[in-house]
């Protein structure tokens, strides 16, 4: 992906998940505008040291969502701890709620236990 691609935000976490700096929510309202505008309709989130608390991600993903509809968001915080030390994030699988190919699986999973076939709760 190129560089200019690739957005940073204002937040921290330490490598057990504590948070160090909270998400600086504005900037991503700004974000999902821009990415709209650029004809940008996909994006993968990858935080530093996410695996071992993903609200941030979250709360970027709901961030980005809510303004922005019709943006396919891909974030998979249990993929990347041996990553965490790395300046990389590798290629997130493609999800139900980020992939339109796919079908509607979430409802199917609704309530149920993380899974291989569910994967980690969306919520």
């Amino acid at each position: 992906m190129p560089r200019h691609w690739r957005y940073g935000v204002r937040e921290r976490l330490d490598v057990t998940g504590a948070v160090r700096l909270a998400l600086d929510e504005a900037p991503l309202r700004d974000l999902a505008s821009k990415l709209s505008a650029d004809g940008i309709e996909s994006v993968a989130i990858c935080f530093l040291h996410g695996y071992a608390n993903p609200s941030h991600e979250r709360l970027a993903r709901d961030i980005l969502k809510r303004h922005n509809p019709k943006l396919w968001i891909s974030w998979h915080p249990t993929s990347v701890p041996k990553f965490a030390n790395m300046n990389v994030c590798p290629p997130p699988a493609p999800t139900p709620t980020s992939s339109p190919w796919w079908p509607d699986i979430s409802t199917a999973c609704a309530g149920k236990p993380e899974s291989a076939a569910c994967g980690p709760s969306l919520s």
